[in-house]
C-alpha cells in the first residue's frame, strides 16, 4: 500500500504538476535518478525487441543491371570489323530461337524483352516476327556502332513474368527512312511516317525476315502520296527479292503511273535481268548493272545522291558496277507509290515474292549496304551467355 500511495501522490496536489526528477523509483534510497533514467512524461516507450530488423536486400546487382525486375541478360557484339564506317542510328536485326535464348523468359510475344546501351540508355526495338518454336525476328535501333569494332555491343533482357509490352516500332527508323514495308503483317509502314499500302491480291509467302508477299500480274499495293515521299536530295530503294521469272521486267517500287508518264523514281529488274534505277527530270535517265537469278532470295539497292550525281547498284550488299553519273535532279510530283509494279506499266510487274522493301531519304554508303545486308542474314553480332541474378 505504501507503494501505491507514492504513485498517487500527485493526485493529492490538486493536479498541480510535481517534478519528481529529484526522486528515487519506488523503493530507491531517496537520491537523484540517473541521468539515463530520467525519460519524459510524454516520450514514447520502444522496447528493444520491438524494433524492426534490418531488411536483407540480397547481393548488390552486377553493374549496371537495367533492373531487378530482369532476372537475366545476354550480350549482343557486333562485328563491324570490316567496316571504315561508324554507323550511326543502325537497326540491327536480332534474330531469336531456342538455342539462343530461352524463349520462355522473354514472354508471350516477347513482352519481356528489353535492349539497353551499354550507358544505359533504353533502345527502341520493334518484334517483326514471334515464333517460340522456330526464328524470332526483332528490330533494334543502335545509336552508334564504331568503325572497324568488334567490341560494341548491347545488352538484352529477358525473364521479367510482370513485364508489359515495351516496344515502339516507330522509334527503331530513323528520320530518313520514308517507308518500311516488312511484309509480314499486309502493308503496313513500320516508320513514323505512316505510308501505309493498300490491300493487294498479293498472297502470303515465307519470307527472309518474318512473312513476305507473292505477286504477280495486277497485283500491286497502293501508297498514296505524301510530302515524306517527295525527295529531292537522295533516295536509296532496296528490297530483298525471289523471282520465279525473268521473263519480263518486274516492278519492285515506282513514284510513276502509267509507262509514258512522268515520275520520281523507281526501281524494277529488267528483262535481260538486271538491276535498274531510274528517274525523271523532264526524260528518263535509266543505271543498271548486276545480275539476278530464279527461285533464289536476292538483296536489290540503288542509291542516288543528287549532290555528287553518283548512281549506285547493288546486289547482295556489294556494289554490283563502278559507280555512274548523271548530273540530274530529283523532281518531286504527286503519284503514288506502287509496290510490285512498275507505276501502272501493266507488263512491268512482280513476278515472285518481295519481301522488307525499303524506301530511304539518303544515299547509303557501300558500308552501310553491305553492313545491313550482313545484319539481315544473321552475320552481324554474336550472342554471349546469359547472365543471372543471384
Amino acid at each position: 500500500m505504501r507503494a501505491l500511495a507514492w504513485l498517487l501522490a500527485p493526485l493529492a496536489l490538486g493536479g498541480c504538476f510535481f517534478d519528481r526528477s529529484g526522486l528515487a523509483p519506488p523503493g530507491g534510497d531517496g537520491g537523484p535518478a540517473p541521468a539515463d533514467a530520467r525519460v519524459a512524461l510524454d516520450a514514447p516507450m520502444t522496447p528493444t525487441d520491438a524494433r524492426p530488423d534490418p531488411v536483407d536486400t540480397g547481393p548488390p546487382l552486377p553493374e549496371g543491371w537495367l533492373d531487378p525486375a530482369w532476372r537475366a541478360r545476354h550480350r549482343l557484339v557486333f562485328d563491324n570489323a570490316a567496316s571504315d564506317e561508324d554507323l550511326l542510328d543502325f537497326p540491327v536485326l536480332v534474330t531469336l530461337d531456342s538455342a539462343r535464348v530461352d524463349l520462355t523468359e522473354a514472354g508471350p510475344g516477347g513482352v519481356a524483352l528489353r535492349f539497353v546501351d551499354p550507358d544505359g540508355t533504353p533502345l527502341a526495338h520493334e518484334v517483326e516476327r514471334w515464333d517460340p518454336s522456330g526464328l524470332s525476328h526483332v528490330w533494334v535501333r543502335v545509336p552508334r556502332v564504331d568503325a572497324a569494332s568488334t567490341e560494341d555491343f548491347v545488352w538484352m533482357y529477358t525473364d521479367n513474368p510482370s513485364a508489359t509490352d515495351g516496344q515502339d516500332p516507330a522509334g527503331v527508323w530513323s528520320p530518313a527512312h520514308r517507308g518500311v514495308w516488312h511484309l509480314t503483317d499486309g502493308f503496313e509502314d513500320a516508320t513514323p511516317h505512316a505510308n501505309h499500302g493498300s490491300a493487294s491480291a498479293a498472297v502470303d509467302a515465307e519470307g527472309v525476315i518474318g512473312r513476305a508477299r507473292r505477286f504477280d500480274r495486277g497485283q500491286p499495293s497502293v501508297v498514296p502520296d505524301a510530302p515524306s515521299l517527295d525527295l529531292t536530295e537522295a533516295v536509296t530503294i532496296s528490297a530483298w527479292m525471289r523471282p520465279t521469272s525473268l521473263s519480263h521486267q518486274l516492278g519492285v517500287l515506282a513514284k510513276r503511273v502509267g509507262c509514258g508518264n512522268e515520275g520520281n523514281y523507281a526501281v524494277f529488274i529488267r528483262n535481260d535481268d538486271e538491276i535498274q534505277f531510274e528517274h525523271y527530270d523532264g526524260n528518263w535517265r535509266t543505271f543498271h548493272e548486276g545480275s539476278l537469278e530464279t527461285d533464289r532470295w536476292q538483296w536489290v539497292a540503288a542509291t542516288f545522291d543528287t549532290t555528287t550525281d553518283v548512281v549506285q547498284i547493288y546486289l547482295d550488299g556489294a556494289a554490283t558496277g563502278d559507280p555512274m553519273t548523271g548530273n540530274r535532279e530529283l523532281i518531286p510530283d504527286d503519284n503514288p507509290i506502287e509496290l510490285g509494279q512498275n507505276g501502272g506499266c501493266a507488263g512491268d510487274y512482280m513476278e515472285g515474292d518481295l519481301d522488307e522493301i525499303r524506301l530511304e531519304a539518303v544515299a547509303r554508303s557501300p558500308a552501310w549496304i553491305a553492313a545491313q545486308h550482313r545484319s539481315m542474314t544473321d552475320a552481324f553480332l554474336t550472342f554471349g551467355a546469359a547472365e543471372r541474378l543471384p
